[in-house]
Order: structure tokens, then sequence, then C-alpha cells
């Protein structure tokens, strides 16, 4: 297309539900670690974290990217490396997590995407260290993941994490509703108080 004339542009903004932020306080006060899986993109994705109170300026970000599969153990090795040498940890280091609350956990939160987790999903030495990071993070941020990781990404919860915990997860459309049955429990919320539950 050429020679076209600019008459105006129009923004689109996702309103945060107003209670969220009370919500998510109450889990933390609970005790419960609490997660953002969101099929939005990473920058969305961070701002709606902090606005909600999911992480705040204490935690620091920690970014796992990887574009090509033979690229993937030596950046989950440098993050390793990078978590151990901050952090004095157990010498069982996967039951690090049992007992620890969401205040004392370490002070990161683990950040990705939706295609950085079909490469760590599909290798069993990538997935058990994926696991171990999430264990110990103060939270996790998945952006950009299509309903079938939301469900994966419960099921690995589920399966593979340190005690098995009881996965809770909240959602709002058809876009979430196979990872809130694959949970132990789903809860959905209605944006309209007259639609169909998905």
């Amino acid at each position: 297309e050429t020679e076209l004339t600019l008459t105006g542009i129009v923004a689109l903004h996702d309103e945060i539900r107003p209670d969220a932020q009370e919500a998510i306080s109450f889990l933390k006060e609970a005790g419960i670690q609490t997660w953002m899986v969101t099929g939005d993109n990473k920058e969305n994705a961070i701002s709606a974290a902090y606005h909600t109170g999911i992480i705040n300026r204490n935690v620091t970000p920690r970014f796992i990217k990887i574009e090509q599969p033979e690229q993937a153990r030596e950046v989950i090795r440098e993050l390793l490396d990078s978590v151990k040498s901050q952090y004095q940890m157990e010498s069982n280091p996967l039951s690090y997590s049992r007992g620890k609350t969401i205040n004392n956990r370490c002070k990161y939160a683990l950040i990705l995407g939706g295609d950085t987790f079909d490469i760590l999903y599909k290798d069993k030495y990538l997935e058990a260290n994926f696991i171990f990071l999430c264990s110990l993070a103060y939270s996790v941020i998945a952006y950009r993941f299509s309903p079938e990781q939301k469900a994966k990404l419960a099921s690995l919860i589920k399966r593979r994490f340190p005690d098995q915990p009881i996965v809770l997860a909240v959602g709002d459309g058809l876009n979430d509703s196979m990872m809130m049955q694959t949970a132990h429990v789903g809860i959905e919320l209605r944006i309209n108080p007259n639609s169909l539950p998905s």
C-alpha cells in the first residue's frame, strides 16, 4: 500500500479488574504462591504483574529466552549458576522449597514466553531444571502462552513440583478453560454476569 494519509490512531487498553490487586494480596497473605500465565505480550504481562502486586521492585526479574533448541542447555546452566551464586541453598536443592512461604522464597521472578516453554517442555533435563528454578522463585510470569501451553504448565506443576502442591487456576474466558480443567481447582471469573460458563 502506498500514498496513504494517516488520519488518526486508535489505542486499545485492556483494563485490569478493579479487585485484582486486593485478591492477589489476600492470596499472598495466605502463603499462596501466585503466578501470571497470559496470552498477552511480554511488556503488558510484566506491567500487569507489577500493577497487581504479583511482583514488586524488590524482586529481580530473570528472563529465560531460548531462540534455538541447541542453545537451551547453555542458557539454563547460566541461569542456574546465577541463582546458585546469589543464594545459599541446602544440599538437597529440590527440598529447598519445602515449608517455604511466599515471603521467604528467593527474590526473583522467572519470566518466559510460550516459544521458550515449548523447548523446555520437550527435553527432560531442561524440564527438570525449569521446575527447580520455578520452585525457588518468588513468582513466574509466563507470556504469549496458548491455551494448550497454559494447560501443559498446570499439568507440569501437578506432576513435577516438590510436594505436589494443589494447583488453583483462575481465568476469565475460553483461553483459560483448558488450564482450569487441568488444575486441581478451576475458578472462572465472568466479565459479564449474564454470560454462560465456558
